[in-house]
């Protein structure tokens, strides 16, 4: 919610927190975890903290490069379903 609103420096400590969460739970090299790597990046841009948007994109790249992720057209199990 915050990033939509525009409160990207009320989102930022989530993201943290949601980065952390997605490590210990998922793995460091979840594809999951490369999309919110993504967004956390887009809003560290738009706090004009560019130095640490570039990082999270390379990181988001890194993991997206491990995984070889193909898109199989089949529902991913591990994303929530949107209603």
């Amino acid at each position: 919610m915050y990033v939509a609103d525009g409160k990207y420096t009320e989102a930022a400590p989530l993201f943290v927190q949601l980065v952390s969460m997605e490590e210990k739970v998922l793995g460091p090299d979840a594809p999951i975890l490369a999309e919110t790597l993504s967004a956390y990046a887009a809003a560290q841009r738009k706090l004009g903290r560019d130095a640490e948007a570039v990082k999270l994109e390379e990181r988001a790249r890194q993991i997206m490069a491990k995984s070889k992720v193909v898109n199989t057209g089949k529902p991913d199990p591990a994303r929530p379903r949107s209603k």
